[in-house]
């Protein structure tokens, strides 16, 4: 798995149904095709990016998957505003074949050439990675250790014969913890209730006394995304990976507390005409809070924690553990207000960032400027 990233030809196909669709049908199977490659697209580029990129920017190349994600989302919205569905599908179809003629003059990641035994090829990817003319014949010390290091660990491998993932190297305290830390962050991510709260974004836009369309929220939602996003970039090497989870996790805690908290009141007849800004408020915070911690970063940690050997494998299982909880919170949310409420909903999934705020704490490692070899140390 580990390698280039291509967009495999279901994206293009789904896309290309679209206009053509005459029933819903049609539909469902173009979103299947979509989604089948968007999610094979969250696994390989978190291992692409962690594999080419140098300690210092590792996580800025890290956040650009969702920047680049929201601004995408938030330019399908604007777009759907304006165009035909039929219009906007053959724009983005043509995103694809731009990116398909352009990406395949990129180099295969240094790590997984070494891994193959194709050292020279290895080298030139590195000096393309690294901007190192082809021609120069003296290297930079740094380029030099890097190779030497690249080399090193492919030398250990042809060793050890650990192209295979054996059961010895997934009961390795090390990968264990890294499962965990994985698994735990994604299932936080994920019953934070982030997520699931944005198929309700029209109905708290109304329920503010809003007069904005479905569309409009939309648009606005996918603003404060993108925004969240790009300051999410701005702080991951200033601020680090676990604080900023950190502080997302208790801004998301704080948001869904006043908005539960909102719609208590409310429940209970108590006059909150004067605060029926409070929703869509705490909605847009929380949003905008989790864009740039918790919605956004467990991609480049988890990416980050995983011994290079699974790195692949675990990556693979904590995205499908990502689309599985989703799909159960978004079949069962509907439930979930029926049964508790929308207070007792927000007020759940605050109790459960609460919990998560510990964890954070006590397990994940920071990663600011580790190399990936100081990042398993600490495990």
């Amino acid at each position: 798995m580990q390698g280039q990233i291509d967009f495999p030809p279901e994206i293009k196909l789904g896309w290309w149904i679209i206009p053509y669709a005459t029933t819903p049908t049609h539909l469902c199977i173009a979103r299947v095709l979509g989604g089948m490659s968007g999610g094979g697209i969250f696994v390989v580029n978190p291992i692409y990016t962690t594999e080419l990129a140098q300690d210092h920017i590792r996580g800025i190349l890290g956040t650009m998957l969702m920047l680049a994600f929201n601004f995408g989302i938030l330019s399908a919205f604007v777009l759907g505003h304006f165009l035909s569905y039929g219009t906007v599908a053959w724009i983005m179809s043509l995103l694809t074949i731009a990116f398909l003629f352009c990406f395949p003059f990129l180099p295969e990641t240094p790590q997984h050439l070494m891994s193959n035994n194709k050292v020279k090829k290895a080298e030139k990817s590195l000096k393309y990675y690294r901007n190192i003319r082809a021609l120069s014949h003296e290297w930079p010390a740094n380029f030099k250790a890097e190779l030497d290091k690249l080399k090193g660990e492919n030398k250990k491998e042809d060793e050890e014969d650990s192209n295979a993932i054996t059961w010895q190297d997934l009961n390795d305290p090390i990968a264990c913890k890294a499962f965990i830390i994985g698994i735990g962050i994604i299932n936080l991510m994920q019953f934070s209730g982030c997520f699931a709260m944005l198929n309700y974004t029209a109905n708290i836009f109304k329920e503010s006394g809003s007069d904005l369309s479905p569309t409009i929220s939309a648009i606005v939602v996918g603003f404060i995304q993108l925004v969240g996003s790009y300051v999410s970039a701005l702080l991951v090497e200033r601020a680090g990976r676990k604080l900023l989870l950190l502080i997302s996790t208790v801004g998301i805690a704080m948001g869904h507390t006043i908005f539960g908290t909102y719609t208590y009141l409310n429940l209970l007849g108590y006059d909150v005409q004067n605060f029926t800004w409070v929703p869509v408020a705490s909605f847009s915070v929380t949003i905008f809070i989790a864009s740039w911690g918790l919605m956004g970063l467990p991609y480049l940690v988890i990416s980050e924690i995983m011994p290079p050997k699974l790195r692949s494998l675990g990556v693979m299982i904590c995205m499908i553990t990502m689309w599985l909880t989703g799909i159960l919170m978004l079949k069962y949310l509907p439930v979930m207000v029926e049964v508790m409420g929308m207070h007792g909903m927000v007020f759940t999934f605050a109790g459960i960032c609460s919990v998560g705020v510990i964890f954070l704490a006590i397990f994940v490692p920071e990663t600011k400027g580790e190399s990936i070899d100081e990042i398993l140390a600490s495990l």
